[in-house]
């Protein structure tokens, strides 16, 4: 009988470090505000100061001054605006910045420059909601009201309201009259009413803008519209919509019931 050759098996095991490729980051100096008031002069100053290649824990391993780049470019709205390592912004607009390092092109988001615009004012049942800012205060029929100085306001009476909107020290203001949302009007008439979620708007003359907001507060839709429309809204859930037209004389509102 042979006798038996027991051959080893050998298992072979290797190891692969992966190292993520390292990011860039630029540091740039920007002096001046981002948001403007129409009135001011925009002035904003960005310095290129270096870029800045970090590891996958954020660490900082390599720093490319201004020596090691070569090409600058600013950009405003994706057009080339200037070719120093510093530019200074005179208009709104998004701007971004680009060079060579060591022969190799790097792109970079720098900011975006607004101006503040004046506050919209969007009525949710009761309530009416202002455009985002960093400080509010409201007024009805041109009285200042109390504590009434956050985003929102709960309306416990009809009439003209207004919010004066504070960002960076500038203050811009926007008006809105407030009428019944809840007693039936004759001549804002949505059919059909239940619906399976495509209706038609009959409003009053003069009107130039509706809104559909859910129970929630959310707006689904605003469009510009005269006199009649066809509402479209079969994307959206079963539930209870409201529909607002905004006229000459105020805001009218209705619920419409979309089920399927």
């Amino acid at each position: 009988m042979k006798a038996k050759v027991l051959v080893p098996i050998i298992f072979l095991f290797i190891v692969v470090e992966s190292f993520a490729k390292n990011d860039f980051h630029l540091n740039v100096t920007v002096s001046g505000n981002l948001t403007y008031c129409n009135e001011t002069s925009i002035h904003t100053e960005f310095t290129f100061n270096a870029i800045e290649s970090t590891d996958i824990w954020g660490s900082v391993t390599a720093t490319f001054p201004t020596s090691s780049c070569t090409n600058f470019k600013w950009y405003q709205n994706q057009i080339i605006v200037a070719t120093n390592h510093n530019y200074t912004a005179t208009d709104t607009g998004k701007y971004g910045f680009s060079c060579d390092v060591n022969g190799f092109p790097r792109s970079f988001y720098v900011c975006h420059i607004t101006r503040i615009e004046a506050p919209i004012i969007r009525i949710s049942n009761d309530t009416l909601i202002s455009s985002n800012a960093q400080q509010y205060q409201w007024y009805c029929n041109n009285q200042l009201i109390n504590g009434a100085t956050s985003q929102t306001y709960i309306v416990n009476e009809y009439g003209n309201y207004k919010v004066v909107a504070t960002t960076n020290e500038c203050s811009k203001s926007n008006e809105i009259n407030y009428s019944s949302p809840f007693n039936p009007i004759s001549d804002l008439t949505l059919f059909p009413n239940p619906s399976r979620g495509s209706f038609t708007a009959k409003l009053p003359t003069g009107t130039t803008q509706i809104e559909i907001v859910n129970t929630l507060g959310e707006l689904i839709e605003n469009k510009t519209i005269e006199t009649q429309t066809t509402v479209d809204i079969t994307l959206m859930n079963d539930g209870i919509y409201f529909i607002s037209a905004v006229t000459v004389s105020g805001v009218l509102r209705k619920k419409v019931v979309v089920s399927r």
